[in-house]
């Protein structure tokens, strides 16, 4: 199978120039809170660091972590580094466990994003011939419109059609012959149960790839979507506080979830780390693109800790072979879990194991088929040169 690349040189980046990059950003990162944000200021100043402390990305365990109630304790303003006046856009999350959290951007930042969003939609397969219809809910929520933007970025052909009127949504998959649709998992299910109740043969639509996320789905379900609508499905990965979709997405392997590194790091909570492969830890993800000046993020942080409890092993992996366990994608935010699996040159294999995620209706671990094509694949994802 062919490899499509938005960015091939960075996504086929050497870890060393990917090291290298990361490292920069991270500096500048730091040295944009510490100058902007009094919040950031005080805490590193609590622990006796100076941005001059900051010279590679290895040095991100020396940094504080952000969580979601300091978000909340600022809100709605309190943690934007930039004025008024440079920002062009809010968005908020859903505020399902209390207040929402809010997150501006600059052009700058939108940018960024869109060129995340457009990395995901070439790795699904898309060109600047295909029509993108996007089903994802436009407003407040980030997934309507990253799509839409990474849609414009590539060259594609942008619908904005949001969610809802389902018939209406088929009618405009059959008439504006529609090649990728954008949308969360369980409305695609609708549309693919709406396209049989009307008679329509889905194979017939020019319709050959669905690009979901947003919510948690599975094994089960891909091969359902797949079968009832005559695509690919695809899984991409996003949260309000670190852009919107576009943070990891899924090529065509299907193999695991690609991470834009040069946008974005990981790093582990020390105290919470047991050093044991397959333990729980807690995860947190730097934005490495909140830089200085007048086109600087809105939102910096120097880690946001996600707010979920992941059981993960690494282990070298060929983005072809997929063989990787494969976790739940994504558990509702007002749970307090979510799962982002990640494979390719590392393999994050993944599985829950707490029991109160059985009311879900899920399997707490499923594993990947073998399913790929063989060969050298280059594309960058998170984690390798991670072993601990």
């Amino acid at each position: 199978m062919g490899q499509n690349y938005f960015r091939p040189e960075i996504e086929c980046a050497s870890r060393d120039a990917l090291h290298a990059l990361q490292s920069y950003r991270l500096r500048t990162l730091v040295m944009n809170c510490y100058e902007n944000l009094p919040f950031y200021r005080e805490k590193m100043d609590a622990m006796g660091l100076t941005p001059g402390d900051i010279m590679t990305v290895e040095d991100i365990v020396k940094l504080p972590f952000t969580v979601k109630d300091d978000l909340r304790d600022n809100y709605p303003f309190g943690l934007f580094a930039r004025k008024k006046g440079d920002l062009v856009r809010i968005h908020a999350s859903s505020g399902t466990t209390g207040k929402p959290t809010v997150v501006g951007y600059t052009q700058n930042d939108l940018d960024v994003w869109a060129d995340g969003a457009a990395r995901a939609i070439v790795a699904a397969g898309g060109t600047k011939e295909d029509t993108v219809h996007v089903s994802y809910g436009y407003g407040l929520f980030t997934g309507g419109l990253g799509l839409h933007y990474g849609a414009e970025k590539l060259g594609s052909t942008a619908i904005p059609v949001s969610s809802g009127n389902t018939k209406r949504q088929i009618q405009i998959l059959e008439d504006f012959g529609s090649d990728i649709l954008c949308c969360t998992p369980s409305y695609a299910m609708l549309i693919g149960e709406t396209c049989r109740d009307m008679g329509i043969d889905t194979s017939k639509l020019p319709l050959r790839a669905g690009i979901f996320g947003a919510e948690a789905w599975s094994e089960e379900m891909r091969r359902d979507l797949e079968k009832n609508l005559g695509i690919k499905a695809y899984d991409i990965y996003g949260l309000t506080e670190i852009t919107g979709p576009g943070v990891s997405y899924e090529c065509e392997e299907q193999t695991g979830m690609h991470v834009n590194e040069d946008h974005l790091s990981r790093n582990h909570q020390p105290r919470n780390r047991r050093g044991v492969a397959g333990r729980r830890i807690r995860r947190a993800g730097v934005h490495l693109h909140r830089q200085r000046g007048h086109a600087a993020h809105a939102l910096p942080h120097t880690g946001y800790m996600q707010p979920d409890a992941r059981h993960l092993r690494v282990r070298a992996h060929p983005c072809q072979d997929g063989t990787a366990a494969w976790p739940h994608r994504r558990y509702a935010d007002y749970q307090g879990r979510q799962c982002l699996p990640v494979t390719n040159r590392a393999c994050f294999a993944g599985a829950w194991h707490e029991p109160e995620l059985s009311n879900c209706g899920h399997q707490g671990k499923q594993s990947r088929p073998h399913g790929g094509s063989g060969g050298n694949h280059p594309r960058n994802v998170l984690g390798r040169g991670a072993q601990a």
